[in-house]
């Protein structure tokens, strides 16, 4: 059950979040119609319009960022979106653009990409009407969309759909922004998808050295560009220049961030993929040892993590010549893969099993 507590001020709803009793909870919803605010209660109470009053305002930032910042989930600022949508609200059309798309954000966080994908292709539509189609904000919102286009699985149309907003994005915001990088990160995911590698490398490699430009090569973002820029050129025929820049990019993830990082086990991970697919059996079980299959779950959003190392080790034992450990890993992974729907992931599994039957 959620309430809806109006305020004269945003100084007031501001100052009641903060009290100590029982009347406001987090995710309550916030209205000060006097100055067209809606917000949502926490301890740090969020404006979910354009104009804050008092209250925080969630400054523009990449997504994965701003995912990190909210605290509340898709159905409290679904409540603040109806109320400030209601007849005789204040609220202005532009106001509740921002708290639909901090909905959508949301819902992509909580993968409910299919909900999200209307949301944000008519967030798009209205902000491209009400505030133009070369507005900061309705740029950002289709690099939104095209997003969840990415994540949904129709690479196609997310390609198609990228090129003239990439376009736009650096003409608005810059080669190296982040949100033009952002834009070539999702293209980088779905043209790997595709396999098409040697295109993915391209648009991860502008990611590396943008971000590195921007942010120093020790930054999360250059790290990430660099493990996916080495991670594609490891899928083509130069699979064997791939191994000294992940290798690079998983001394310098230690470096920034230590060893116990999600980021430093992921790039661990792909370099030891890369060692396999180099047939360099050896350094592929020592890496593949030093990963642990929680810390890239959380960070990648992969449920099924677990089940893609234990089929990388099996793949690895077979190489060393292991077959009763390869089979003892292989059924690991068919165990952790169960309720998977990773397509890739079960073909592999299928052909380490034909391999182990040979």
């Amino acid at each position: 059950m959620y309430r809806v507590h109006y305020f004269d001020t945003s100084e007031a709803a501001h100052d009641a979040c903060l009290d100590d009793g029982p009347c406001i909870e987090k995710g309550d919803v916030l209205a000060i119609l006097s100055e067209g605010v809606i917000g949502l209660a926490s301890t740090d109470p969020i404006a979910v319009t354009l104009d804050p009053g008092a209250l925080r305002i969630v400054r523009p930032m990449a997504m994965d960022t701003l995912l990190t910042e909210l605290v509340h989930d898709a159905c409290q600022i679904r409540r603040a979106v109806a109320i400030g949508s209601a007849p005789g609200s204040r609220v202005s059309p532009t106001q509740l653009l921002k708290a639909r798309s901090s909905l959508a954000l949301v819902m992509l966080r909580e993968g409910k990409v299919k909900e999200a994908e209307p949301v944000a292709r008519a967030i798009v539509a209205d902000s491209t009407r009400i505030r133009g189609a070369d507005n900061p904000d309705t740029l950002v919102t289709r690099q939104h969309w095209v997003t969840a286009l990415s994540m949904l699985g129709e690479h196609e149309r997310a390609l198609r759909e990228s090129g003239p907003l990439l376009a736009a994005l650096e003409r608005r915001f810059g080669r190296d922004h982040r949100f033009t990088l952002a834009m070539h990160s999702t293209r980088f995911e779905s043209l790997a998808a595709l396999g098409r590698y040697d295109e993915a490398a391209v648009e991860a490699k502008r990611v590396w050295e943008g971000a590195a430009t921007q942010a120093g090569s020790l930054s999360h973002q250059a790290l990430v560009g660099q493990n996916d820029y080495a991670s594609a050129l490891c899928q083509t025929s130069r699979r064997r220049d791939a191994l000294p820049i992940l290798a690079d990019a998983a001394a310098k993830a230690r470096q920034a961030f230590g060893a116990d990082y999600g980021l430093t086990h992921t790039i661990q991970f792909y370099l030891g993929e890369c060692e396999l697919a180099n047939h360099r059996f050896a350094e592929a079980n020592r890496s593949f040892s030093l990963v642990d299959a929680t810390k890239v779950a959380e960070l990648t959003g992969r449920p099924d993590f677990a089940a893609t190392l234990a089929a990388a080790r099996a793949e690895t034992m077979l190489g060393l010549g292991d077959r009763a450990k390869a089979g003892t890993l292989l059924d690991t992974a068919q165990a952790a893969a169960k309720a998977s729907e990773d397509a890739e992931l079960k073909q592999r599994l299928q052909r380490l099993r034909a391999q182990l039957r040979g």
